[in-house]
Protein backbone atom coordinates (compact mmCIF):
# COMPACT_ATOMS: atom_id res chain seq x y z
CA UNK A 1 0.00 0.00 0.00
CA UNK A 2 1.09 3.54 -0.61
CA UNK A 3 1.35 6.01 2.26
CA UNK A 4 -1.69 7.96 1.06
CA UNK A 5 -3.79 4.79 1.02
CA UNK A 6 -2.69 3.91 4.55
CA UNK A 7 -3.55 7.44 5.71
CA UNK A 8 -6.98 7.24 4.08
CA UNK A 9 -7.72 3.87 5.69
CA UNK A 10 -6.52 5.11 9.11
CA UNK A 11 -8.66 8.24 8.75
CA UNK A 12 -11.72 6.17 7.80
CA UNK A 13 -11.09 3.93 10.84
CA UNK A 14 -10.88 7.07 13.00
CA UNK A 15 -7.35 6.42 14.21
CA UNK A 16 -6.31 9.40 16.30
CA UNK A 17 -4.65 10.48 19.53
CA UNK A 18 -4.98 7.83 22.22
CA UNK A 19 -6.88 5.34 20.02
CA UNK A 20 -5.80 1.74 20.67
CA UNK A 21 -4.69 0.07 17.43
CA UNK A 22 -3.80 -3.59 16.92
CA UNK A 23 -1.95 -4.26 13.65
CA UNK A 24 -2.06 -7.93 12.64
CA UNK A 25 0.76 -9.36 10.51
CA UNK A 26 2.57 -6.03 10.82
CA UNK A 27 5.93 -7.18 9.42
CA UNK A 28 8.40 -4.32 9.86
CA UNK A 29 5.39 -2.09 10.69
CA UNK A 30 5.92 0.62 8.10
CA UNK A 31 2.23 1.62 8.01
CA UNK A 32 1.91 1.27 11.80
CA UNK A 33 4.94 3.41 12.52
CA UNK A 34 3.66 6.07 10.13
CA UNK A 35 0.16 6.26 11.63
CA UNK A 36 1.58 6.25 15.16
CA UNK A 37 3.89 9.15 14.32
CA UNK A 38 1.13 11.10 12.58
CA UNK A 39 -1.83 10.36 14.86
CA UNK A 40 -0.53 9.68 18.37
CA UNK A 41 -2.42 6.38 18.61
CA UNK A 42 -1.52 3.57 21.03
CA UNK A 43 -0.07 0.96 18.67
CA UNK A 44 0.56 -2.77 19.08
CA UNK A 45 2.00 -4.60 16.08
CA UNK A 46 1.89 -8.40 15.98
CA UNK A 47 3.76 -10.68 13.62
CA UNK A 48 5.09 -14.24 13.55
CA UNK A 49 8.52 -13.19 12.23
CA UNK A 50 11.02 -12.46 14.97
CA UNK A 51 13.39 -10.80 12.49
CA UNK A 52 10.66 -8.52 11.09
CA UNK A 53 9.72 -7.45 14.61
CA UNK A 54 13.37 -6.75 15.48
CA UNK A 55 13.56 -4.46 12.45
CA UNK A 56 10.24 -2.83 13.38
CA UNK A 57 11.48 -2.10 16.91
CA UNK A 58 14.72 -0.63 15.61
CA UNK A 59 12.96 1.56 13.04
CA UNK A 60 10.35 2.70 15.57
CA UNK A 61 13.03 4.46 17.57
CA UNK A 62 11.30 6.63 20.17
CA UNK A 63 7.79 6.13 18.80
CA UNK A 64 5.38 4.71 21.39
CA UNK A 65 4.96 1.44 19.49
CA UNK A 66 4.79 -1.99 21.09
CA UNK A 67 5.41 -5.26 19.29
CA UNK A 68 4.62 -8.89 20.06
CA UNK A 69 5.55 -12.12 18.34
CA UNK A 70 2.62 -14.50 17.86
CA UNK A 71 1.06 -16.97 15.47
CA UNK A 72 -2.47 -15.78 14.68
CA UNK A 73 -5.19 -16.59 15.62
CA UNK A 74 -5.71 -16.25 18.54
CA UNK A 75 -5.24 -12.51 18.86
CA UNK A 76 -3.45 -10.95 21.83
CA UNK A 77 -5.50 -10.50 24.99
CA UNK A 78 -7.14 -7.14 25.45
CA UNK A 79 -9.60 -4.95 23.61
CA UNK A 80 -8.82 -2.50 20.84
CA UNK A 81 -10.66 0.36 19.15
CA UNK A 82 -9.14 -0.43 15.74
CA UNK A 83 -7.74 -3.64 14.31
CA UNK A 84 -5.71 -3.38 11.10
CA UNK A 85 -4.95 -6.21 8.67
CA UNK A 86 -3.15 -4.90 5.61
CA UNK A 87 -2.44 -7.04 2.55
CA UNK A 88 -2.43 -10.34 4.45
CA UNK A 89 -6.04 -11.54 4.59
CA UNK A 90 -5.14 -14.21 2.02
CA UNK A 91 -2.71 -15.83 4.50
CA UNK A 92 -5.52 -17.03 6.78
CA UNK A 93 -7.06 -20.35 5.72
CA UNK A 94 -9.84 -20.11 8.33
CA UNK A 95 -11.21 -16.62 7.92
CA UNK A 96 -14.25 -17.36 10.06
CA UNK A 97 -12.00 -18.13 13.05
CA UNK A 98 -10.10 -14.90 12.37
CA UNK A 99 -13.37 -12.91 12.24
CA UNK A 100 -14.43 -14.44 15.55
CA UNK A 101 -11.18 -13.34 17.16
CA UNK A 102 -11.47 -9.85 15.68
CA UNK A 103 -15.03 -9.55 16.99
CA UNK A 104 -13.86 -10.65 20.46
CA UNK A 105 -10.92 -8.22 20.51
CA UNK A 106 -12.78 -5.12 19.29
CA UNK A 107 -14.25 -2.76 21.85
CA UNK A 108 -17.94 -1.97 21.37
CA UNK A 109 -18.08 0.36 18.37
CA UNK A 110 -14.59 -0.75 17.29
CA UNK A 111 -13.46 -0.79 13.67
CA UNK A 112 -11.81 -3.55 11.62
CA UNK A 113 -9.86 -1.86 8.82
CA UNK A 114 -8.38 -4.22 6.27
CA UNK A 115 -7.49 -4.84 2.68
CA UNK A 116 -8.58 -8.00 0.94
CA UNK A 117 -7.29 -10.08 -1.90
CA UNK A 118 -10.53 -11.59 -3.09
CA UNK A 119 -11.19 -14.24 -5.65
CA UNK A 120 -12.28 -17.78 -6.13
CA UNK A 121 -10.36 -20.25 -3.96
CA UNK A 122 -7.57 -22.16 -5.67
CA UNK A 123 -8.44 -25.60 -7.00
CA UNK A 124 -6.42 -28.59 -5.83
CA UNK A 125 -4.69 -28.68 -9.22
CA UNK A 126 -3.75 -24.99 -8.93
CA UNK A 127 -2.42 -25.62 -5.40
CA UNK A 128 -0.14 -28.43 -6.55
CA UNK A 129 1.31 -26.26 -9.32
CA UNK A 130 1.75 -23.06 -7.32
CA UNK A 131 4.83 -22.42 -5.17
CA UNK A 132 3.83 -21.29 -1.67
CA UNK A 133 0.20 -22.31 -2.17
CA UNK A 134 -0.05 -23.07 1.55
CA UNK A 135 0.05 -19.30 2.19
CA UNK A 136 -2.68 -18.34 -0.30
CA UNK A 137 -6.29 -18.73 0.78
CA UNK A 138 -8.48 -16.55 -1.41
CA UNK A 139 -12.12 -15.91 -0.62
CA UNK A 140 -14.93 -14.55 -2.72
CA UNK A 141 -16.07 -11.11 -1.62
CA UNK A 142 -19.69 -12.20 -1.06
CA UNK A 143 -18.55 -14.97 1.30
CA UNK A 144 -16.28 -12.60 3.23
CA UNK A 145 -19.04 -10.00 3.47
CA UNK A 146 -21.37 -12.67 4.84
CA UNK A 147 -18.82 -13.63 7.50
CA UNK A 148 -18.35 -10.02 8.52
CA UNK A 149 -22.08 -9.40 8.74
CA UNK A 150 -22.50 -12.60 10.75
CA UNK A 151 -19.96 -11.33 13.29
CA UNK A 152 -21.45 -7.87 13.52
Amino acid sequence: MRAGEVRTLAHQARVGPGVSVLDLCCGVAGPGRMITAESGCHYLGVDYSVSALATAKELAGNLPCRFEQAHLPPLPKGRFEVILLLETMLAFPNKDALMGEVARALEPGGRFAFTVEEGRPLTQRERTRMPGADTVWLIELAELTGMLCGRG
